[in-house]
């Protein structure tokens, strides 16, 4: 269950106005750092539209650094100033949780950080991308259930773990072993960069799922739908043709 509307979406993210890596840098290790303002200079923003923009940026940064300790449900919004005299634009977030809660969220997201990178080196080096992939399939199955309670909670985004993770999230998964499509997508494409496998994740009104670059080719994966289905392999290394054939990718 998705926060967005579209129709189809396949995240690659174009920065205009945080263009270069230390921005992008910057922005991310403020968000970590639970800084309330962030300040960039020289940002040349030239209308309303433009700021809107460079907003979205922001949101984009944060879902597509893996680097991020805190995901957009962490949010209970970010909003933004702009001097244009001085060409300075303010980000302001504001977290819905406390700064303890936080604190234990970044403290267990390092962690687990840690720990999917040993389950990732203890298999061996001469795997093809496409047996990572398998095992990394696998491991989120025999890892996480699907939490089917969050679509049929009034809460909705705001149930989290007992420490703090939403179940959007893939440390929910690290965490209770619990997760929707969100969270299952995050933790794929997460182990997939962390084998060097190009990923990305695609999503429509109602779901989320990954595309991997398998031989230097895109094909498309569902490990929510492989562990809800109990067939491990129904939605994997297919083309885009192929897992759209349902109608509900």
């Amino acid at each position: 269950m998705l926060l967005i509307e579209t129709l189809f979406i396949v995240q690659i993210f174009i920065f205009v106005f945080f263009p270069t890596m230390k921005e992008q840098n910057k922005l991310v290790e403020g968000i970590n750092n639970c800084e309330s303002e962030i300040k960039f200079e020289k940002v040349l923003i030239k209308n309303d539209s433009e700021w809107d923009a460079a907003l979205q940026e922001v949101y984009d940064i944060i879902k597509g650094r893996s680097d991020c300790k805190f995901g957009v449900t962490d949010f209970q919004k970010i909003s933004s100033s702009y001097s244009k005299s001085r060409q300075t634009l303010t980000i302001k977030p504001k977290f819905k949780q406390d700064i303890s809660i936080l604190n234990v969220k970044k403290a267990k997201t390092d962690g687990y950080a840690k720990e999917l990178k040993k389950v990732v080196d203890s298999w061996p080096k001469n795997l093809s991308d496409i047996q990572k992939i398998e095992k990394i399939n696998d491991y989120i199955i025999g890892k996480s259930d699907y939490y089917y309670e969050v679509l049929n909670s009034a809460q909705g985004d705001n149930m989290t773990t007992k420490n703090g993770f939403y179940y959007y999230s893939w440390q929910a998964i690290m965490d209770e072993g619990k997760g929707v499509c969100e969270a299952y997508s995050s933790l794929f494409k997460r182990m997939c960069e962390l084998c060097g496998i190009e990923c990305e994740t695609v999503s429509n009104a109602d779901h989320a799922w990954n595309r991997a670059k398998v031989n230097g080719e895109w094909k498309y994966f569902d490990v929510t739908w492989n562990d809800t289905t109990n067939k491990p392999r129904k939605y994997f290394n297919l083309t885009q043709a192929q897992m759209a054939a349902d109608g509900e990718h």
